[in-house]
């Protein structure tokens, strides 16, 4: 015979033979109380023993169902605070790091717990102390930022606002305009398929490549856009890769196929100003701090035509750009619908890399897809980001807990959990009662043996 696959570990299951809930039983309790039906029929009618029925009514075997848990209550709380307090720094940590943690812990104390091979918690303990605990945790996929973009905290913010909000002052909405590239990849969208069982790769028959484009988009607070500006990668430019654009489209070349600074003054001089130039009064365009982005030629033409260049704080374009946070994610989403419709075609099956002629076609798509939303994800970016109308607050309660307030959360982290480590090297290491060594108490009910 085949050796035999282990199965996946799991908790166990108790009260398996019940087959009714909580609330069901308290509902037929209400209404023996109250005489709408006997105890026997309505344990033939909901299919549960009659014996159950009375002792819940005389509230009997009211405790809970199974062994007594290896912490006590107190303790296991502070475990929970330790996580909580961590998760709040942005160093959050796994279940494994959990129960290397209370393995330490055991071993500090001189405690040796025999369901736990070599005082290491197992899997099984880490999954039913979350469900003891699950309104105050839960796992969570992670999203990793650097930690230039973690150094943003309450008062970089605060400083930018407070100059910001005299610079804008007086300006209309559609007069606020905000600038971004952004790349597009020939990456088409993934998703779940179906594949054979026991498919250890599973893999789909799809030209791809490495190829991407640089678009620049901008728009105003008003949800007004201006016509993207392609970048494609060469030193040459035909007319023909932006025959299928969407109309008013302008394009240029670079070696790196990102904005480089000759590539941005072009951009500013011939495409965003005489679109701005169409408003009447002061202007302000804001953008991130990108070396490209900033020249003389660029702030002169500012200058010359009563428009304030306004620079985000570095690393803060996750919270303070408007076409980041509100626009960018679904217009991606449907780009990448759009390039997987197009590689099902006999012309994206034959072609391996994506041509330029071919993008600005698909660009023009990806935008029609998401015509009807983008003029309202863009005010509703310039909103959240609290750039118009001007809402410091609106930012700062998107920081996390470290940068509103980092210096009373350093100073916490694991406060409660070395407390437990410094009581316990002022308490007896051996229980005289039940002549056991393991964690010193004070009482009963920390006494894992319950003899005291």
């Amino acid at each position: 015979m085949g050796r035999q696959k282990p199965s996946k570990p799991g908790t166990r299951k108790y009260g398996t033979k019940t087959r009714y809930s909580n609330d069901t039983l308290q509902k037929i309790l209400e209404e023996i109380t109250t005489g709408r039906i006997g105890q026997r029929e309505a344990a033939r009618k909901y299919n549960i023993p009659r014996q159950t029925i009375v002792n819940k009514l005389k509230n009997k075997h009211s405790c809970k169902v199974g062994r007594a848990t290896v912490f006590t209550e107190i303790k296991e709380r502070s475990f929970v605070q330790h996580c909580i307090t961590v998760s709040d720094m942005g160093v959050p940590i796994s279940i494994f790091d959990l129960r290397c943690i209370v393995k330490s812990y055991l071993d500090t104390c001189n405690r040796k717990v025999s369901c736990f091979a070599d005082n290491m918690p197992g899997w099984e303990w880490g999954k039913a102390f979350l469900e003891r605990h699950h309104s105050e945790l839960s796992q969570k996929f992670t999203v990793n930022i650097s930690r230039k973009h973690a150094a943003v905290n309450e008062d970089i913010i605060s400083t930018f606002f407070l100059k910001y909000k005299d610079e804008i002052e007086g300006v209309p909405a559609e007069n606020i305009f905000n600038f971004d590239e952004t790349g597009f990849h020939d990456i088409p969208a993934k998703g779940k398929l179906l594949f054979r069982r026991t498919c250890r790769h599973p893999e789909k028959i799809e030209n791809t490549s490495k190829s991407c484009f640089t678009v620049m988009f901008c728009g105003n607070a008003a949800g007004e856009f201006l016509p993207p500006y392609l970048i494609f990668k060469g030193k040459q430019k035909w007319t023909d890769w932006i025959y299928n654009a969407p109309p008013g489209t302008r394009m240029n070349s670079s070696d790196s196929v990102w904005m480089e600074q000759g590539v941005f003054d072009d951009w500013f001089e011939t495409h965003f100003l005489p679109f701005a130039l169409k408003k009447e009064g002061r202007r302000v365009i804001i953008g991130d701090n990108l070396s490209s982005h900033i020249s003389i030629r660029t702030l002169e033409l500012c200058e010359q035509n009563n428009i304030k260049f306004i620079c985000l704080p570095p690393n803060a374009t996750h919270l303070l750009q408007p076409l980041d946070v509100a626009y960018f994610s679904s217009l991606k989403k449907n780009w990448r619908d759009v390039l997987s419709q197009w590689r099902k075609t006999p012309e994206g099956k034959k072609k391996q890399c994506l041509p330029k002629g071919t993008f600005s076609g698909l660009l023009a798509k990806t935008l029609q897809l998401g015509e009807q939303t983008a003029s309202s994800n863009l005010v509703k970016g310039f909103e959240k980001c609290g750039l118009c109308p001007v809402n410091c607050d609106r930012v700062l309660q998107c920081l996390p807990d470290y940068a509103r307030n980092e210096s009373s959360v350093m100073g916490s982290v694991g406060a409660e959990f070395k407390k437990i480590f410094g009581d316990n090297k002022t308490i007896r290491s051996e229980c005289e009662v039940c002549q056991k060594v393991q964690v010193a108490h004070r009482t009963r009910e920390e006494c894992v043996y319950r003899r005291c």
